[in-house]
């Protein structure tokens, strides 16, 4: 049930959503190795779906995932993309519903990190989160909603490299090395 090396480089996995593709088969060094970035795909995974007390299909992939590699793996985790898009996730649900915003990231975050952290311990996994990207911009959407975008990005960003410091695992920022001067990709 070893998930196959395609070098060899020791594997570096990325689980993700679709944009675990974008550093798909990368070379990098990391601690003085090379490694190959290894791709694990979950579709229209959120961090909301890790955050629910119920498992649901997203969790048992993740745990398939994790169970299959090797003890002391390294781990890229990439979501969040999605919980910060402008038509659904946080801000779909706060511009309907209108709750507190730094509440429900937070929240989210919290029963996200919970799970993968409790789940990455069975195996010692050593852990770097990729915080979301800067967006793309849309002319297509309202200035408004643009602007709730980019305050839900930076704050998930915020509060997510700040639960971190707290464990071993690593945090990267990606939206201050993919924003513009005006925040966008």
């Amino acid at each position: 049930n070893k998930l196959p090396i395609l070098t060899d480089q020791k594997p570096f996995y990325h689980i993700g959503d679709s944009h675990s593709l974008s550093f798909a088969h990368q070379e990098i060094i990391y601690q003085n190795e090379n490694h190959m970035i290894i791709p694990k795909i979950i579709f229209g995974a959120k961090a909301f779906h890790f955050s629910q007390q119920k498992e649901n299909k997203y969790k048992a992939m993740l745990k398939g995932y994790f169970e299959k590699f090797p003890y002391k793996s390294n781990v890229l985790i990439s979501f969040g993309e999605i919980d910060c898009r402008h038509n659904e996730g946080i801000c779909a649900h706060y511009l309907k519903n209108n709750f507190l915003l730094d509440k429900i990231i937070k929240k989210t975050i919290n029963g996200y990190l919970e799970f993968i952290l409790g789940e990455s311990e069975k195996k010692n996994l050593e852990l770097i989160f990729m915080g979301v990207h800067a967006p793309v911009f849309n002319k297509n959407i309202d200035k408004k909603t643009r602007e709730l975008q980019l305050d839900i990005i930076k704050k998930w960003n915020k509060f997510l490299e700040e639960k971190l410091v707290c464990t071993n695992h690593r945090f990267i920022e990606t939206y201050n090395i993919t924003a513009n001067q005006d925040g966008y990709s």
